[in-house]
């Protein structure tokens, strides 16, 4: 596990390193509407935006630990990629 200034360090490395950056995040792993935003306002404010910042909601699976979290609303998945 890494922290999240770590995760972000990795970010400055790979685009030092030449590569085009992508992050982005899943949807519906328990986060609320204000981690959904920071994940995105702490992206659009690196030094350089990623080329691709791909969000997914997640697919559960029943018998995993995930499976039985609250499903996201359509409307807030789309507001989540709008921003």
């Amino acid at each position: 596990t890494r922290s999240y200034q770590e995760r972000l360090d990795t970010l400055e490395k790979v685009r030092d390193a030449g590569i085009k950056v992508c992050s982005g995040g899943i949807v519906g792993l328990g986060e609320t509407v204000r981690d959904r935003a920071g994940l995105l306002t702490q992206l659009a404010n690196l030094p350089k935006a990623p080329e691709s910042v791909p969000i997914n909601m997640l697919v559960k699976v029943k018998g995993t630990p995930l499976a039985d979290n609250d499903d996201v609303d359509a409307f807030d998945f789309i507001r989540t990629i709008a921003v």
